[in-house]
């Protein structure tokens, strides 16, 4: 597998989420879902230092609770926690290292039922998937923390009364590859709002065994049913797929077609969310590994000499 492709599924399966959650009927979260994904979705300066990145994220995991609190079945609780991965850090901000031990020491001593607190937990445990690492000191305990996580996700997915919780436990565990869960998810909770973006996710999968063609002709027809879907950044779910598209015929190296989707986001949507990363990853296309360090390392240069 190349890097390209797993950094493919790790976007499609993560980043993707960022900008695709709808309004729903119950309490309107998307405000303080935008305020939570300009954190979560930051786009620091190459020249900063990892010290100073994410040092109000504390902010975005209570907007996270709240949301999870507030409207459980929407999209918006479904992509906060999908948004959750191991591209933020987590321990430059002291609030939200009080919220880690805090939780951690509760889940490993004394967690109570599933249901107690359970928009606190299933934030704590999906950032404690990717983050335990940063807090912790030998590799001994953070595997053995790691697995008692993934055991109480498990845990609170098949033992939770509140169904809607035993949902969001499942697109926790959701992640990676070949991975059963969004199976699951599709079969226990099929009327999900969520249900398209697990199938969006799934298809991701398939570009493992270089089943591009495969994949794209599914990702079409996903893309023809749920293409008017309205998305809270002010786009519709097309254009996500667009995106998808993009980085699927840049891993196929077919620079012109990986284009012609990139114009369609650029003329439509000029304010997507990833468009810059889509405009490098298309101008890289069918470059050497060694032309584009070049390329970078010029342009560096060229900044440093302003």
């Amino acid at each position: 597998m190349t890097k390209l492709q797993i950094l493919f599924i790790i976007i499609l399966s993560i980043f993707v989420t960022f900008n695709n959650a709808n309004a729903t009927d119950e309490v309107s979260v998307n405000p303080i879902y935008k305020e939570a994904m300009k954190i979560l979705k930051k786009d620091f300066p190459l020249n900063t230092f990892e010290s100073e990145k994410w040092k109000d994220i504390s902010v975005a995991t209570d907007y996270a609770v709240e949301i999870i609190k507030k409207s459980p079945r929407s999209l918006e609780a479904y992509s906060i926690i999908n948004s959750i991965g191991p591209s933020q850090k987590w321990n430059n901000d002291n609030a939200f290292k009080n919220f880690y031990l805090k939780w951690r020491e509760k889940i490993l001593n004394d967690p109570g039922t599933p249901d107690d607190d359970g928009a606190e937990k299933l934030i704590f445990l999906r950032v404690a998937i990717f983050a335990e690492s940063e807090f912790t000191e030998t590799d001994y305990i953070y595997e053995k923390n790691r697995k008692n996580y993934f055991e109480y996700l498990k845990k609170m997915k098949n033992e939770c009364t509140n169904k809607e919780y035993a949902a969001l436990a499942l697109a926790a565990l959701s992640f990676g590859k070949k991975n059963t869960y969004r199976e699951e998810f599709l079969n226990k909770y099929s009327d999900h709002p969520a249900a398209f973006l697990v199938q969006f996710a799934m298809l991701g999968e398939k570009t493992y065994d270089n089943k591009y063609d495969e994949y794209l002709a599914e990702l079409n027809k996903l893309m023809q049913q749920y293409k008017d879907t309205e998305m809270p950044g002010g786009w519709k779910f097309e254009y996500d797929c667009h995106s998808a598209f993009v980085w699927a015929y840049c891993a196929m190296n077919e620079k012109e077609k990986a284009q012609n989707s990139l114009s369609i986001i650029e003329k439509n949507v000029p304010n997507y969310y990833s468009l810059s990363i889509l405009k490098k990853m298309v101008n890289r296309c069918g470059k050497s590994y060694e032309q584009t360090i070049n390329e970078a390392i010029e342009k560096a240069k060229a900044l440093k000499n302003k």
